[in-house]
């Protein structure tokens, strides 16, 4: 028994209500495999933007504040004479010192990752230039060295500390942006996925409607056609073609009341071709005594 056959031993009306069904899951299907797609790429790039966007964005900001807080840091040694001009400055480089914790401080928000460690220990190298910074600036302020190159060097100690901070900034740096290339690196890869298995869904969907649905118009359409025969020969007076019937459906159904109608007819005409026998006999025995 082929396909063809086993489905005609449903009904056409089941068989259609089985291809609506096995068409809306198929199509269900593409829907949770694109949907489920969708939502993983949301989910990296929603991580995506709030974490390597937003680091990016702390780095270029932690970057000019440290050339600023250099800069007023030279500032307060070039113009060690004049009192005012380094207070002006010092404010300034204070300001900058806050500003740049701060945006250290941002880079700890969210999960704990490998740049945290080093944001930490930026923090402390900072609050020690800071502190360490802070007598030597004051003697600055009020005029206790007698050069720049004097109070200068008396920053060195504090200077070792902001390398520091520029060391471990390179590492953050170097950090951040391994993270974006692997980011970018499964965004890619989720995408690729993401097609792939919305192209097997689609091709799933294809291989198993057209086939389904050529074979069940075949196992309407043929024994349709096969009933259709049987009744132009009937109607022909061809009483002795017989056709298989195969199935319980509709289309069987027909096919068999068509044969019954045909053995009915054969019936008839049987009776009816010995009826007329019976009298042609009767009529000649009568014939024949008459004479």
């Amino acid at each position: 028994m082929n396909l063809q056959h086993l489905l005609r031993n449903f009904t056409i009306r089941t068989r259609m209500l089985s291809a609506i069904a096995v068409v809306l899951g198929l199509f269900a299907l593409v829907g949770a495999v694109t949907f489920t797609s969708g939502v993983h790429l949301r989910d990296l790039n929603t991580e995506f933007m709030e974490h390597s966007v937003h680091e990016i964005a702390a780095l270029s900001k932690l970057r000019t504040e440290l050339g600023q807080l250099r800069y007023h840091e030279k500032n307060m040694v070039i113009d060690y004479e004049d009192g005012v001009a380094v207070l002006k400055h010092r404010e300034a480089w204070l300001a900058e010192a806050a500003a740049l914790k701060k945006t250290f401080e941002s880079l700890l928000e969210g999960e704990d990752d490998e740049d945290n460690v080093l944001a930490r220990k930026a923090i402390a190298s900072l609050q020690s230039y800071v502190d360490e910074s802070k007598p030597v600036l004051d003697a600055v302020q009020n005029g206790a060295f007698d050069t720049a190159k004097v109070a200068d060097k008396r920053l060195d100690k504090a200077k070792a500390h902001v390398r520091d901070v520029e060391k471990d900034l390179q590492e953050i740096e170097r950090i951040v942006y391994a993270e974006v290339d692997a980011a970018r690196a499964e965004f890619g890869s989720s995408m690729t996925r993401a097609l792939l298995a919305c192209a097997a869904a689609f091709a799933a969907v294809v291989l198993v409607v057209a086939p389904l649905t050529v074979l069940n118009m075949n196992s309407i359409v043929e024994p349709m056609r096969q009933a259709r025969s049987l009744a132009e020969a009937i109607a022909q007076g061809n009483l002795a073609s017989r056709s298989e019937v195969h199935g319980a459906d509709e289309a069987a159904e027909l096919q068999r009341a068509l044969l019954t109608m045909q053995d009915s007819l054969r019936s008839l005409v049987g009776e009816v071709r010995r009826s007329t026998d019976s009298i042609a006999t009767a009529g000649s025995e009568i014939a024949s005594g008459s004479q």
